[in-house]
């Protein structure tokens, strides 16, 4: 009883609410006090919710620290574009497709859901910037997340306040150091003796070797990542990557960083100065400090937010995604990785190769073409058992 009147009290309730609930439990018969048993359980989750938040919010030197007795048993981390944004965001998120519907309907609504009951914590790990995520999540009334991680690792903001998390934010500066004067020098090393420099009217930095495209773009994050896009004709796709191999084996040899390549063919996408009478492909890699990628920051905020309560098994980290940036956060064993039904190719090869190596239980899911963005989501919880297919409640 003395637990009852304790949660109460912590209730933001109204006098009058409390007393009728207060006195309606102590007056009840046992089958009355059993029926009002879920309202409890469901105060309980809320009060410590609360609690943990506000505890958090006045107290900075225990801001990135776990507070409340329990924390949600599941974290999601998922990429946004492409997978829990929808499957193709040139697509009106307010529109009528069915991917994006699979979206509204069905996977915003139940993760919001138990994001408010306590059962479950949301990451976004994206390559969007802070501010245009936000702007999208806001308009269009897309479930926010506790946690941004942004630049493929390299940039880490509560979600709520848009302040960087600390230390792990002065930690993944600290690491690359001087990485971004090397990795430029490098680059204009290999590629020096057979392009012609132009300059473009945005100030962008453009290499061109005839018939080939490389286009590098340091402008993002220049101080923690660099990330270089290749552009090729598709007929020429094996120059290609010969061409990035050896610019790659000329950074591990001086450097020590993360690599993380990304193939796509696209046939209606080519560099903007471009003829557009072929096909092209791009080859990205960005280059990050090293022990620094989605899963690396992933994996370093959920220990940090579960602090002592952090083990092999809780929480259960469940993470999704749809390109080759999301490869190093699918394949851990320690996740249960999700690659959605429009994952590129490249993506699907690494993690087909990937399965044929481990045990059925240790394989990362695939979803098929049919469900893509949300439903592949959707679709991998189920696999998983995190979500039952009939009723869409977390399981035990």
């Amino acid at each position: 009883m003395r637990i009852l009147v304790r949660i109460l009290l912590n209730m933001d309730l109204p006098m009058r609410e409390f007393t009728n609930k207060s006195h309606v439990f102590i007056k009840s018969g046992a089958a009355e006090r059993a029926s009002m048993l879920p309202w409890l359980a469901s105060v309980a989750i809320s009060t410590c919710t609360v609690h943990c938040t506000s505890e958090v919010n006045e107290n900075p030197r225990t801001k990135n620290a776990a507070t409340c007795a329990k924390r949600p048993r599941v974290v999601l981390g998922t990429d946004f574009d492409g997978t829990f944004g929808g499957s193709d965001l040139d697509v009106d998120v307010a529109g009528s497709s069915d991917v994006q519907a699979a979206c509204r309907d069905r996977l915003w609504p139940w993760v919001a859901e138990k994001q408010k009951i306590g059962e479950l914590e949301l990451i976004v790990v994206t390559g969007r910037r802070y501010d245009e995520l936000k702007e999208f999540m806001t308009t269009f009334h897309i479930p926010a997340p506790s946690v941004y991680i942004g630049n493929v690792g390299v940039t880490v903001k509560d979600y709520a306040s848009g302040e960087a998390r600390e230390p792990l934010q002065s930690e993944i500066e600290r690491l690359w150091g001087d990485n971004t004067r090397t990795i430029t020098a490098i680059f204009e090393t290999t590629f020096s003796q057979s392009e012609e420099r132009t300059y473009r009217d945005t100030g962008e930095v453009f290499y061109e070797i005839q018939p080939q495209f490389i286009n590098p773009d340091p402008r993002q994050d220049p101080g923690k990542r660099l990330s270089f896009n290749f552009w090729y004709p598709k007929e020429l796709k094996n120059k290609a990557e010969s061409d990035v191999q050896r610019f790659r084996d000329a950074v591990e040899a001086q450097t020590r960083v993360e690599i993380v390549p990304s193939l796509e063919a696209l046939s209606n996408k080519r560099p903007s100065s471009a003829p557009n009478d072929s096909e092209w492909v791009k080859i990205n890699l960005d280059f990050l400090p090293l022990g620094i990628n989605k899963w690396g920051t992933l994996e370093r905020v959920v220990r940090e937010m579960y602090g002592d309560e952090y083990s092999e098994d809780n929480p259960l980290i469940v993470t999704a995604g749809d390109s080759g940036n999301d490869y190093d956060m699918l394949a851990p064993t320690r996740s249960r990785g999700i690659a959605v039904g429009n994952s590129k190719s490249d993506l699907k090869d690494l993690l087909g190769e990937l399965n044929e190596r481990r045990s059925e239980s240790e394989q990362v899911f695939i979803a098929p073409p049919a469900e893509p963005g949300c439903a592949g989501i959707i679709a991998g919880l189920k696999h998983y058992r995190v979500l039952d297919a009939d009723t869409h409640r977390l399981l035990n």
